[in-house]
């Protein structure tokens, strides 16, 4: 779903790292990256948290503290365990934490302040991935918006962007809803 924004921030990048679960997904983006650079591609498995966060780990020591992270990690307390890893350095990062909206209000998430964090060190964006209504309808995200609304959060370098809507949280894709015929 991050394809074209991986691709647009490789572009742009001497060092560019991609992580995925699928090592086919991450071949398959490797065949599109632009060549100029120093490109690496992780299969890592975020279901296994402290492997993951070791790998990470190990991977920034030997390259180095990103300047920019774009994280989509399901697990909220794992993406903030991820950005507390970019936080402890002397480096600068932009640290966007992708939230998608399917199952929960990503409106209402807790945004606590990462623990370990310097504020000087780590900027935190939150970018929530909303819907689109159209008519009596409404629908999720395409791949093309999603990553669409990820460049454009990066650009605005606001705390938090929304790709999308949110509100009415009610009418979003697959909301339940219950018709009792009467009797």
């Amino acid at each position: 779903m991050l394809r074209q924004a991986s691709l647009s921030i490789a572009q742009r990048s001497d060092r560019f790292t991609a992580v995925a679960r699928s090592l086919a997904s991450l071949q398959d983006l490797g065949c599109d990256l632009p060549a100029a650079g120093e490109r690496w591609l992780l299969p890592l498995n975020w279901d296994e948290p402290d492997r993951f966060l070791a790998s990470l780990d190990h991977h920034v020591q030997v390259i180095g503290i990103p300047t920019l992270v774009v994280a989509w990690i399901h697990d909220m307390s794992l993406g903030k365990r991820v950005a507390e890893l970019f936080s402890t350095t002397a480096n600068a990062c932009d640290f966007f934490h992708i939230l998608g909206s399917a199952s929960a209000n990503p409106a209402v998430a807790v945004s606590a302040p990462l623990s370990n964090a310097s504020p000087n060190r780590l900027a935190y964006h939150r970018v929530i991935l909303g819907f689109r209504r159209t008519q009596n309808r409404s629908r999720w995200l395409t791949n093309a918006e999603i990553s669409n609304g990820v460049l454009d959060a990066i650009v605005s370098n606001k705390p938090q962007h929304v790709v999308g809507q949110i509100e009415p949280w009610g009418q979003r894709p697959n909301a339940l809803a219950f018709l009792m015929p009467s009797e």
